[in-house]
This record gives structure tokens, sequence and C-alpha cells, in this order.
């Protein structure tokens, strides 16, 4: 029931101009972020070009909508920074800690990302 809409009404999609203004702007934002990567990486300063190809198909495809306005977008990079910085310190094996498996880290991290970014109400 759930998969069908749970009898909800499927949401209108977007006209083909509005979609082609998105595709745009997205191609264009995201050209801007990947130009400065390969122009960075040799000094070790990387993009993640997934999250902002996240970021992007919210801020270009549903501008309006809460999730997508600077503030919220600005803060959860912010928390999720952070809170992988932090756990990253606190797991790497260096620093003698907490060493945990790096498979088990590729899950805990963005699991706990996602749960203080709810609880803060920035997802």
């Amino acid at each position: 029931k759930k998969f069908r809409g749970a009898g909800q009404k499927m949401p209108v999609g977007a006209s083909w101009g509005e979609s082609l203004f998105s595709s745009v702007t997205a191609f264009l934002g995201l050209l801007v972020v990947a130009s400065l990567h390969y122009s960075f990486t040799d000094e070790g300063f990387i993009f993640l070009l997934g999250s902002f190809g996240a970021v992007g198909t919210i801020v270009f495809s549903i501008p309006f909508v809460t999730y997508a306005q600077p503030r919220n977008i600005f803060v959860s990079h912010l928390v999720a920074g952070i809170t992988a910085l932090v756990m990253d310190y606190l797991i790497d094996e260096r620093h003698g800690v907490m060493a945990i498996p790096q498979w088990v880290a590729d899950a805990l991290i963005p699991a706990m990302i996602i749960s203080i970014k709810s609880y803060l109400g920035f997802i």
C-alpha cells in the first residue's frame, strides 16, 4: 500500500521548462564544485561530489521547500562536517581512542549525522 502512495495522489511533475532549467542550473552549480575539486586536489582539498549532487537535487528541483533553503543547507552541512570530523578522530586507531572497523564507521557516521540533523530539525 505504501509503495502505491497509501491512497494519496501522485504529485504533479514539473513542466519541461522547469525541468530543463533545473538540469542546466544543477549542471552549472556542480561544474563549479567539480572544477574547484580538481584545481585543489594536489593540496589535498577535496569536495565530496556525491553530497553536493544530493543537495543539488533538492535545491534545483524543488527550491521552494524548507529543506532547500540556504540556512538549512548550510547548518546541515556544518553539523555533518563537525560530526564526521569528531567521529573520525574518535574511531581512528591512529589516535588510539576507540578503533572500530572502517566498514562499521562508514555506516555509523552517516546514521549518526541523520539522527542529529533530524533532532535539530535540519533534515
